[in-house]
């Protein structure tokens, strides 16, 4: 396993990604809290989730007062622990849920992988309108190192220069392409957000910004007033 590898291992709780994630949990931990203590419970939707992300949080102290529902396109494996968990097979961008179905509506690193411009305008319109609250976080387009590949400005690159990369290296997360058309698919698979398009997406949120080195890492949006205290 190489040195990037280790760098980007969620499976390492001493990774740096897992670090940046356990600190950003602390924000999602006291939404959790605040709504659970003025509903007694907290029922949740996390679009594009897995249970492995959870990890990041011992749900365990909740005492069954919250119920995770994990939406995706594909069908998953059976949940671990389904006293907490279940699984919904949705996409993100038509929900089959009525209006305020859920106290909360999560997602980590989902909306920039939704497709078009449109698409994620879909995503977002939906994940206001199933949920009462939402915490959704997505990279930064200015962090220099592009998340999913882990490969500096790679986000700034032309197209072909990104095509050319993707089909002679494998990058990150990113298999080596095969073809031109598997190397346009995975490097059109992301696109990143700025933090003004992530405000035009929820026009009501507070933005929270999580930093690295002085850089903006990525962004939480959130209508709820209880992350950013």
């Amino acid at each position: 396993m190489g040195i990037v590898e280790r760098f980007a291992r969620y499976e390492d709780a001493n990774s740096f990604v897992s670090r940046i994630r356990a600190r950003r949990a602390v924000h999602l931990q006291r939404l959790i809290d605040s709504i659970r203590s003025e509903k007694g419970s907290v029922r949740i939707l996390d679009v594009g989730g897995t249970e492995k992300f959870w990890n990041c949080i011992d749900l365990t102290q909740f005492n069954g007062s919250v119920q995770i529902v994990l939406a995706n396109v594909d069908a998953l494996d059976a949940v671990r622990q389904p006293a907490i968990f279940s699984h919904a097979q949705q996409d993100g961008r038509r929900l089959e849920y009525e209006d305020n179905a859920f106290d909360l509506v999560h997602s980590n690193s989902v909306i920039e992988h939704v497709g078009t411009w449109a698409d994620m305008c879909a995503f977002a319109k939906e994940t206001q309108r199933v949920g009462q609250y939402y915490f959704v976080q997505t990279p930064s387009y200015w962090f220099p190192v592009e998340p999913h590949c882990l490969f500096p400005f790679f986000q700034y690159l032309p197209r072909p220069a990104r095509l050319f990369l993707v089909r002679r290296f494998r990058l990150g997360h990113w298999p080596k392409a095969a073809s031109v058309d598997e190397g346009m698919r995975i490097i059109e698979s992301a696109s990143l957000l700025t933090r003004s398009m992530l405000g035009s997406l929820f026009p009501e949120a507070a933005i929270l910004v999580e930093k690295f080195c002085l850089l903006n890492k990525s962004f939480m949006a959130t209508n709820h007033p209880a992350p950013g205290q």
